[in-house]
């Protein structure tokens, strides 16, 4: 009998060491993660721009490195993960063993001039003809973070030959016009900076312009020559403001527009590369209204504090030293631009004129 309790009593000890190593072995702790599905295919190919390299199929993984453009990868297979722009879902596995790593598609291409990720086409367009409203630059994919191929000045005439749809820069406009034939490095110019001036030959033959929008008896008016603005509703004067717009060597277009995107608050990116007179750093605004495409808006602008009659010429600000005017907007103080933008919906007449 004695034997025997000694014996439960020795187990007791060893049982608890064993359950200890147990819980701290890796075996114990595995924990089995979902991994996305993956077609295996291995080729060769270059990132178009900068990508990061992820652990995951989404932006929300976390970054293992950064690869800058025309580097060479090796992909091992693809899977489907978060769509970023285009609707690209592709993410291509650049790891063989090891931590698994990532590559959003839409930033790779092929060695052999082929493409796995081009972007989808949102049309038929061939062969339309445009006008370039500023300095663009041509990007090898539609999107900010490709390389840029070459930059375009304004007034640069161009041939569409697709319209797709990729990264939406500012004003909800997610549309970048193919500026190289069919067959040769793909080309792309940011769709807010191309003025469409004929209409690119289609399959269906529909018409798609649209009566102009109903403001409900709402009229901006904004006088260049005098630099001021007014609001009338049903013929009647219900406010007005000083303003800055475009400087002479980017004028604000005059004729009659319609607002046809509100946003606030949103941030403005220069589509004019770094080094250009007119680049500027990533600019928040509280209150916007879009009544031209390119990226034409009335708006706030903080920056400012001279408004008014001579404003979009060369001019000393007393708070903020040299001023110029703007790069074609209606800016405005901030307390006007916040009245507009609760006064005027989607689709009230804008009057440009001098």
């Amino acid at each position: 009998m004695q034997k025997t309790i000694k014996k439960i009593y020795l187990l007791g000890p060893l049982a608890l060491l064993f359950a200890l190593i147990l819980a701290v072995s890796p075996v114990a702790n595995q924990v089995s993660h979902a991994s996305p599905a993956v077609a295996h295919d291995t080729w060769t190919g270059k990132t178009t721009g900068w990508a990061n390299v992820r652990s995951g199929a989404n932006t929300n993984s976390t970054i293992l490195g950064t690869d800058a453009p025309n580097t060479s990868v090796t992909v091992y297979g693809t899977v489907s993960g978060q769509v970023v722009w285009g609707n690209i879902s592709d993410w291509y596995q650049i790891s063989n063993g090891g931590q698994t790593q990532y590559i959003y598609a839409g930033l790779i291409t092929r060695d052999n001039g082929g493409s796995t990720n081009q972007p989808v086409s949102t049309s038929n367009n061939n062969g339309g003809t445009a006008t370039v409203t500023s300095w663009a630059n041509v990007r090898s994919a539609p999107n900010t973070g490709s390389s840029i191929v070459s930059t375009f000045a304004p007034n640069t005439s161009v041939t569409i030959y697709d319209t797709v749809s990729g990264q939406a820069v500012w004003g909800g406009i997610s549309t970048w016009y193919r500026v190289s034939a069919s067959g040769s490095a793909p080309q792309y110019v940011y769709g807010g900076l191309v003025s469409v001036s004929s209409a690119p030959s289609t399959n269906s033959g529909n018409n798609t312009n649209t009566p102009a929008p109903n403001g409900s008896g709402k009229v901006i008016d904004v006088n260049l020559s005098g630099q001021w603005l007014r609001a009338y509703e049903n013929g009647t004067e219900v406010y007005n403001t000083p303003v800055l717009t475009g400087r002479p060597e980017l004028p604000t277009p005059t004729g009659t527009f319609h607002v046809f995107v509100k946003l606030s608050p949103t941030t403005f990116y220069s589509p004019w590369p770094v080094g250009s007179p007119y680049y500027y750093a990533p600019t928040p605004i509280n209150y916007a209204l879009e009544f031209e495409e390119g990226g034409y808006f009335l708006h706030d602008a903080t920056w400012h504090s001279v408004f008014g009659p001579g404003s979009n010429l060369p001019h000393n600000d007393p708070v903020f030293g040299p001023q110029d005017g703007s790069h074609g907007c209606v800016t405005m103080p901030l307390s006007a631009a916040q009245w507009l933008y609760g006064w005027a919906p989607i689709g009230t007449t804008v009057n440009i004129h001098y």
